[in-house]
């Protein structure tokens, strides 16, 4: 049986927000690649933030 933390993590790949009720949101978002201090190269990223405030279910979380 898979964790909730999976089905989210999968959930993620496919959507840019994921909303468990009575929990909050994740929120999804591409990071472009950049050069950082000292010229390192740092490539292209998902950078995932989440929001206690969404808690309204837009989407169905299917949890088996």
């Amino acid at each position: 049986m898979a964790s909730i933390e999976q089905h989210i993590s999968e959930l993620l790949y496919d959507h840019d927000c994921v909303i468990v009720p009575s929990l909050g949101g994740f929120l999804a978002s591409n990071q472009d690649a950049f050069i950082g201090p000292g010229n390192s190269i740092f490539p292209p990223f998902r950078k995932i933030a989440f929001n206690v405030y969404l808690k309204k279910m837009m989407d169905f979380l299917p949890i088996t």
